[in-house]
């Protein structure tokens, strides 16, 4: 909810309603069912690596890779991605899914 509510979109926070994807480290499956279970998300809404299992920071991309693949991860929606590294660190990301805005990149030493 933290994560959310420090995003903006139009410069009004967001909700665990606008989540649309839920990229998550992999763990086992009642526990990631709970996951989506706790934010209202279905299972079309995340990808589960069942035939990968966890390999550390490496899970998230291979979702990304998968769920598109799948045609879960679309363009435009909000995807969540959430992780733990054992108990001591934890992070929540909100993406906007999809091609970067046609506003052109800043060159270097520019201001």
């Amino acid at each position: 909810d933290r994560a959310l509510a420090l995003s903006e979109a139009d410069r009004a926070p967001l909700t665990r309603g606008d989540i649309g994807f839920l990229n998550i480290l992999h763990m086992k499956r009642s526990a990631h069912a709970h996951v989506l279970d706790h934010l209202g998300l279905g299972a079309d809404q995340s990808f589960y690596l069942q035939d990968f299992g966890h390999m550390g920071q490496q899970d998230q991309p291979l979702v990304i890779l998968e769920a598109e693949r799948e045609g879960k991860l679309r363009d435009g929606q909000l995807m969540l991605m959430v992780a733990a590294g054992i108990g001591y660190a934890w992070s929540a990301t909100a993406i906007r899914w999809g091609p970067a805005s046609s506003t052109p990149p800043m060159s270097p030493g520019s201001s």
